[in-house]
């Protein structure tokens, strides 16, 4: 049904998916374990390990967001690069 090259993008566009539903739900929950900036208790286990987690998620969010975008390039046709070197040749003279 799907190509190779198809597979992969898929998979990850699936994994993308489950990072930002995860990146949303941590975000949700670091925002109702927040302690308030006029108190001066200590923070729990939670909301220490929680927006470290939330952090994390969204740097490996980024990391797949640029992985599917060239992968993404892989698929644009090659027909295009002539022209692209061309141009660059006269401007350069």
């Amino acid at each position: 049904m799907f190509t190779v090259k198809e597979r992969q993008f898929l998979r990850y566009a699936t994994l993308l998916v489950c990072l930002v539903t995860a990146q949303v739900a941590l975000g949700i929950a670091t925002l109702f374990l927040r302690v308030p900036k006029a108190v001066d208790a200590e923070m729990s286990t939670a909301q220490v390990v929680l927006p470290t987690i939330h952090l994390a998620l969204g740097a490996l969010t980024l990391a797949t967001s640029l992985a599917m975008t060239l992968k993404a390039f892989r698929f644009l046709p090659v027909c295009c690069e002539e022209h692209v070197v061309r141009f660059a040749a006269g401007a350069i003279s």
